[in-house]
C-alpha cells in the first residue's frame, strides 16, 4: 500500500532560495565529479632520452597518455611511495606536450583528458658522463641495498658490476638514470661498481667494499621419496569427481608417467610427465583435499615452471639454499630461492647484449634489470 503525503507549499522567496542550493549542489557535485575522475600528473626529463610522468591519482588507476610528437616507447612504474611512474623513450633537445586521462575498462568509461603540460628535453650530451658518487651498500638476507648520487643529467642510465672474491667482474644491472636505489638479490659475497653511462662511453667506476655472504646450496642428493612415504596419499578416501576438481591417486599419476620428487608433510610434489622443455619442468603439489587426491589450488593453477625442483626427498633437512630459475626463454625470467621448501625471496631478471652505450631509456619492459647469476 502506498503512502499520500500532502503537497507542502513554500513562499516564493523560500522556493528561490531551495532551488538556487539544489543548483549549486548540482555544481558542485560536478565539479568534484570532475575533479576525481580527472588525472593529476608532473614530467620532468632525467635524461636527453626519457621524460618521466609522475602520476599523483590514485595507483589503481589505469593511465592513458597522449603525447606530441607521438610516443613511441614507455613503460610503467611505481616508486617508493607507490605513484606511478610513466618512462617514455624521447629525442634531445626536443619540446614535448603531454595529457592523461583515466583508461576505459570494461563497462567504465575513459576520464576527462587533464590540462596539456609541456617539458623540454636536455640537448645531447657531447662527452661521457661524470662517475656517479657516494656509492653505499647496506647488507640485509638475500638482499644488498645500493644507494648513490649522480647529478649529471647527460646520461642514458647506469650500468652495475659485481666482483667476486677472485676479481673476476660481470654485469649484474641496468639501471634507469633518475635511479638512485636499487636492491640487488644475491647469495653470494660481491664487490659492486657503478658507472654512468650514454652513446660517448662510460663514465669512471665507484665501489663497495665486499658484501653479503657466500650461502650454501642444498645438494641435490637426496633419497628418492617411495609413494608409501606419502602421508597425503594415505588419506584419500574416494576417487572420481569432487566439488569440481579430478582426484587421481599416486598410482595413477605414476601410470601416466609423472614423477614423485619430495615429499613435505602432507605435501607432495611431482614432476608433470610432459612439462618439461628449454625452461625446466613443471612441478605440482598434490594434497589429499576433502578426502580428494588432488593437484593443491593457489600453486600457480598450473604448477610452477623451474630448472630446479623447489624441494626433494622426503622432509628433506638438508642445510642450505635451492635456487630456481623459472623461465621458458633463455633472456629472461623469474628467480625464486627457497628454504626448507618454503619461497624465501624472488626477482625478475634479464640478459642484455653489448655495447651498454647502444642503450636508450626506458629499457625492457622489466625495468630494473638484473643478471641471472647468483
Amino acid at each position: 500500500m502506498s503512502v499520500m503525503y500532502p503537497l507542502r507549499v513554500f513562499p516564493f522567496s523560500t522556493m528561490s532560495r531551495l532551488l538556487c542550493c539544489a543548483v549549486l549542489l548540482l555544481l558542485t557535485g560536478s565539479a568534484l565529479a570532475a575533479t576525481v575522475a580527472q588525472v593529476n600528473f608532473t614530467l620532468d626529463a632525467p635524461s636527453p632520452h626519457m621524460v618521466r610522468a609522475i602520476s599523483a591519482s590514485s595507483p589503481a588507476l589505469e593511465l592513458e597518455f597522449e603525447r606530441q610528437p607521438a610516443i613511441a616507447r614507455f613503460q610503467r612504474d611505481w616508486d617508493s611511495s607507490g605513484r606511478q611512474l610513466f618512462r617514455h623513450d624521447a629525442q634531445p633537445a626536443t619540446r614535448y606536450r603531454y595529457r592523461a586521462r583515466a583508461a576505459a575498462i570494461n563497462t567504465n568509461s575513459a576520464g576527462p583528458w587533464s590540462p596539456w603540460q609541456t617539458i623540454r628535453t636536455p640537448p645531447a650530451s657531447s662527452a661521457a658522463p661524470r662517475a656517479p658518487t657516494d656509492l653505499v651498500g647496506t647488507e640485509g638476507d638475500l638482499v644488498i641495498e645500493l644507494s648513490w648520487s649522480a647529478e649529471d643529467p647527460d646520461m642514458n642510465g647506469f650500468l652495475l658490476e659485481r666482483c667476486d672474491a677472485d676479481g673476476l667482474c660481470q654485469p649484474a644491472a641496468l639501471l634507469h638514470p633518475d635511479l638512485r636505489r636499487f636492491q640487488f638479490h644475491t647469495t653470494r659475497a660481491n664487490v659492486f661498481r657503478l658507472a654512468a653511462f650514454n652513446e660517448h662511453g662510460i663514465s669512471a667506476q665507484v665501489s663497495t667494499p665486499m658484501l653479503g655472504r657466500d650461502l650454501p646450496i642444498q645438494p641435490a642428493t637426496a633419497t628418492p621419496p617411495r609413494v608409501e612415504d606419502s602421508l597425503a596419499a594415505r588419506e584419500i578416501s574416494k576417487h572420481g569427481f569432487s566439488d569440481g576438481y579430478y582426484c587421481t591417486s599416486p598410482a595413477e599419476l605414476l601410470d601416466e608417467g609423472w614423477t614423485l620428487i619430495g615429499i613435505r608433510g602432507e605435501e607432495d610434489l611431482y614432476q608433470n610427465a610432459d612439462g618439461c622443455g628449454t625452461g625446466g619442468c613443471v612441478y605440482h603439489r598434490f594434497q589429499t583435499i576433502d578426502g580428494c587426491y588432488r593437484a593443491a589450488i593457489g600453486y600457480d593453477q598450473g604448477g610452477v615452471l623451474s630448472t630446479t625442483p623447489p624441494y626433494r626427498g622426503v622432509n628433506e633437512t638438508t642445510e642450505g639454499i635451492v635456487i630456481t630459475n623459472s623461465s621458458g626463454s633463455a633472456t629472461d625470467g623469474l628467480i625464486i630461492i627457497y628454504r626448507g621448501g618454503e619461497e624465501i625471496d624472488s626477482y625478475r631478471w634479464q640478459t642484455r647484449g653489448e655495447p651498454f652505450i647502444d642503450q636508450l631509456p626506458p629499457f625492457p619492459e622489466i625495468g630494473d634489470i638484473q643478471s641471472p647469476g647468483n
